[in-house]
């Protein structure tokens, strides 16, 4: 790239990392709005929602990220080049900048879990269902089920209560039901 622009090296550097992660950024706001929010959910076995997951989902998702990124690397270059702040100033400033950003991005995808979210359904209802283990589990953990709920198709977060390994596609029985949080089981014949 070499010194053709305003501010050097550190210019071609904020540049570089601008067109990186606004591209990436895009792409991947493009397949969270596209291929819906599962994306951004763990299989974890704190299953109980997206509402209840923990921080680190919020402020260290990919998206997150590289919001930070991208507002970080786009205001250290207008530092530089726009403003004529120096190298210091233009950095601080990108910081600030792409907190900003981090934590703005992380809260509008927590307000697009929360409308992806059905509290509402009676989970009760699955109670003895059979269905399809959408993730794999392994002997102790979680995941999500594919199973029918009150006559709604429904993929649930679950955790596996049968002490063997549930595979993908495996045919799964709900045996225990706690909230939004569903206890599931091989199914015999379940491969």
């Amino acid at each position: 790239m070499g010194q053709s622009f305003d501010g050097g090296i550190l210019a071609d550097f904020y540049l570089l990392l601008a067109a990186i992660s606004t591209l990436l950024f895009a792409l991947r706001l493009a397949a969270f709005f596209f291929f819906g929010s599962g994306a951004e959910l763990g299989s974890g076995a704190d299953a109980a929602g997206a509402l209840e997951s923990d921080a680190s989902f919020d402020y260290l998702s990919l998206q997150s990220i590289l919001a930070f990124l991208m507002g970080f690397s786009w205001i250290g270059l207008a530092g530089l080049r726009q403003w004529g702040l120096g190298s210091g100033a233009s950095f601080i400033l990108a910081l600030a900048a792409g907190a900003v950003l981090l934590f703005f991005s992380a809260f509008l995808m927590r307000q697009v879990m929360r409308l992806d979210s059905s509290p509402s359904q009676d989970y009760g209802d699955a109670l003895g269902r059979t269905g399809m283990a959408y993730t794999n589990f392994t002997a102790d953990g979680g995941g999500r089920v594919q199973i029918e709920i009150n006559g709604k198709l429904t993929v649930a977060n679950a955790i596996n209560a049968g002490g063997g390994e549930i595979n993908s596609f495996d045919r799964i029985r709900v045996v225990e039901v706690e909230d939004c949080l569903l206890r599931v089981e091989k199914a015999a014949g379940g491969e």
